[in-house]
C-alpha cells in the first residue's frame, strides 16, 4: 500500500468492457493496420474495415498475434493488407493494394471485390455481405465467421458461404460518411466559426511540425453557457497535410492569434488536448447527444483560444506550396442537459528528469489514480491518448471492489494515427482505481529520451470525456508514477501486480509535472 492508499487488490475477477465493439470505435483516422512505418503505417486502419481487428491469422500466412480483445480469434491478423499478418511486411497483398486504391476507405466497390480470388467478396469475408457497414455503424451485421480477404487459403465453411449468399435481398446501399449535418439537436441554435491557417509556406523538408494559434472570438458566449458539439477539418493541401492535433488554450494571443505561427512555448497556455485529425475523418470530434463541450470565455478554466499542431509531409521537397487548412467549430447557445468534462488519467508532458533509456522495445510509464469528487456516476463518452514518436502501446484498466475492467488496450498505437475511442455504457464511480500505461519502443535511439515539448521528446497522456461535468472531479494520484521494462509476452494489463512500484526501474514525483505550466 502506498501513502495514499493506492494498493493493488488481493485478488481480481478480470473482465473486459463488453460494449466496445466496431460500432463504438470513433477513430479520428478511419484507417486499418498497414503496419508500422513507412508511409502507409497506421494501426487504426483496422477500424476502417468491418471486423478489421477480428480477422483470423493462419500459421501459413505468418506474423500472427495473440487475440486478447473481446471477440478476437486465438490468432489475429494485425496487418490485414500486408504480405504477412505482421504489420509493415511488404509488399501489400492484393486486398491491401485494393484498399489503397480506394483511398484507404471501405467503399461499396471494395466491398464487392474478390481481392484474393476465392469466390467470396471482401464484404462476405469480413462480415459485411450486403455492403452496408459504415465506420459509425451499429456492428449488428457482424458475423461469427470471418476470413482473410487477402489470402485465398483463409476461407469460410461451405455452410457459411451459403448463408452469406442468401442473406442479402436488397441491393447494397450507398455508403455514407458522417458529416456536420448531423451534429445538432432539433431545437438547438446552430452556429459555426471557421479557423484557418494564414497562408503558411510549406517548408521543403520531409517532416515539419509547426504550431498555429487562434483566438476564439464569440461575444454571444460572453454571458451565456455555449457548448461545442462538433469539430470538422478543412484540408487545403491534402497531399502535404499528414495529420494535426488540436489543443485548447486558457488565454488568447495578442499577436498571431488569427492563424499565425506560434512556437512550442504556446503549449504553456494550451495544455488541454481536445482532439486530432488524420485523413478519412473530416468530422474529428462529435459530442454525445446528452452533453456538449463547454465554450466559455470566462470562469476558472476558460477556453479562449486554440493551438493547432500540423504535421506536414513533403518527402519530395516540393516548393511553392501555400497552405490555409484549418477547422470549423460547431457550437450552440442553447446548452444541452449536461456538460462534457475532461479528465486526465495520466499526464506527464514536461518532466526532464524522466527518461526513456535507449534500446528498449517495451519501456513503460504507468500511474495509478483514484476517482475523487464524483457525487454521481460519471458516464464516459470517449477516451484519447497522446505520446510522441516512441509511443507504441496504450492501456487503461479500472478496478472496482473485486472487479478489474479493461477499458482499452492498443498494442499498435502510433503517433501519426492518434484517435478517440467511444466508451459506451461505461461509468466511473467515486473511489474507482485507474491504472493508465504508455509503452515505448526506443530501439532506434542511441541516447535517452526526456519527457518534454519537442516532438523528439516524449509524453504520456490519457484523457477521458465524461458527463455530467463536475469541477470537483479529479483522478487523484499518489504523487508518483513509475517506469520499467516489459518482456515481449508480458501482459501490460498486469503491470500493477507483475511490475509493481516496489520493483520499478525508476520512480518519479508527479508534483514537478503538476507545478509546470503543462501540468496544470
Amino acid at each position: 500500500m502506498d501513502p495514499n492508499g493506492h494498493e493493488p487488490p488481493g485478488s481480481w475477477m478480470g473482465r473486459t468492457v463488453g460494449r466496445i465493439h466496431t460500432r463504438s470505435v470513433t477513430r479520428l483516422s478511419l484507417l486499418f493496420l498497414i503496419g508500422w512505418k513507412p508511409t502507409e503505417a497506421f494501426p487504426s486502419y483496422s477500424r476502417a474495415i468491418p471486423n478489421g481487428d477480428r480477422v483470423p491469422c493462419l500459421e501459413e500466412i505468418g506474423g500472427c498475434s495473440a487475440g486478447t480483445a473481446p471477440g478476437q480469434p486465438d490468432l489475429v491478423c494485425t496487418g490485414v493488407g500486408h504480405a504477412t499478418c505482421e504489420g509493415g511486411s511488404m509488399p501489400l497483398n492484393q486486398f491491401g493494394q485494393d484498399f489503397k486504391n480506394e483511398g484507404f476507405q471501405w467503399t461499396r466497390e471494395l466491398c464487392r471485390m474478390d481481392s484474393d480470388g476465392d469466390g467470396l467478396t471482401n464484404g462476405e469475408e469480413l462480415g459485411d455481405p450486403c455492403c452496408k457497414w459504415e465506420v459509425q455503424s451499429n456492428g449488428d451485421e457482424q458475423w461469427t465467421g470471418i476470413s482473410h480477404p487477402g489470402f485465398s487459403l483463409s476461407h469460410l465453411s461451405s455452410d457459411m458461404v451459403e448463408e452469406l449468399k442468401n442473406h442479402c435481398e436488397e441491393e447494397p446501399t450507398e455508403e455514407t460518411q458522417e458529416d456536420a449535418s448531423n451534429l445538432f439537436l432539433e431545437d438547438e441554435p446552430q452556429l459555426m466559426k471557421e479557423f484557418r491557417i494564414s497562408n503558411f509556406s510549406v517548408r521543403q523538408v520531409k517532416t515539419d511540425l509547426p504550431v498555429f494559434t487562434f483566438n476564439i472570438e464569440a461575444p454571444e458566449c460572453e454571458n451565456k453557457d455555449c457548448q461545442i458539439v462538433g469539430l470538422e477539418a478543412i484540408i487545403d493541401q491534402p497531399d502535404f497535410v499528414h495529420h494535426f492535433i488540436l489543443r485548447g488554450c486558457t488565454s488568447g494571443f495578442s499577436s498571431g492569434g488569427n492563424g499565425g505561427q506560434g512556437t512550442t512555448l504556446t503549449r504553456m497556455v494550451c495544455p488541454e488536448w481536445i482532439a486530432g485529425w488524420v485523413p478519412g475523418r473530416d468530422l474529428f470530434f462529435k459530442a454525445p447527444w446528452e452533453a456538449g463541450l463547454p465554450l466559455s470565455t470566462s470562469g476558472s478554466r476558460p477556453l479562449k483560444g486554440w493551438e493547432l499542431e500540423v504535421h506536414y509531409d513533403n518527402p519530395e521537397r516540393v516548393g511553392g506550396v501555400i497552405d490555409s487548412s484549418g477547422f470549423r467549430m460547431y457550437y450552440t447557445t442553447k446548452p444541452r442537459k449536461q456538460q462534457l468534462g475532461i479528465l486526465d488519467l495520466v499526464k506527464v508532458l514536461y518532466a526532464p528528469n524522466t527518461r526513456i533509456p535507449p534500446g528498449r522495445d517495451r519501456y513503460f510509464l504507468t500511474q495509478s489514480c483514484r476517482i475523487r469528487g464524483a457525487d454521481v456516476p460519471l458516464n464516459l463518452s470517449s477516451i484519447g491518448f497522446h505520446a510522441h514518436y516512441l509511443g507504441r502501446e496504450m492501456h487503461v484498466d479500472m478496478f472496482r471492489s473485486e472487479d478489474k475492467t479493461t477499458l482499452w488496450g492498443d498494442q499498435h498505437w502510433d503517433f501519426d494515427d492518434q484517435y478517440i475511442i467511444d466508451l459506451e455504457g461505461v461509468t466511473f464511480l467515486d473511489g474507482d482505481r485507474i491504472q493508465a500505461t504508455c509503452i515505448y519502443d526506443s530501439t532506434n535511439r542511441s541516447s535517452s529520451t526526456i519527457f518534454g515539448t519537442e516532438s523528439t521528446d516524449e509524453m504520456c497522456q490519457h484523457t477521458v470525456y465524461y458527463f455530467p461535468a463536475r469541477s470537483s472531479v479529479v483522478c487523484e494520484d499518489p504523487g508518483y508514477y513509475w517506469l520499467g521494462s516489459l518482456e515481449k509476452d508480458d501482459d501490460a494489463h498486469a503491470i500493477y501486480k507483475d511490475h509493481p512500484v516496489e520493483s520499478a526501474e525508476a520512480v518519479r514525483s508527479a508534483w514537478a509535472q503538476r507545478l509546470s505550466p503543462l501540468g496544470r
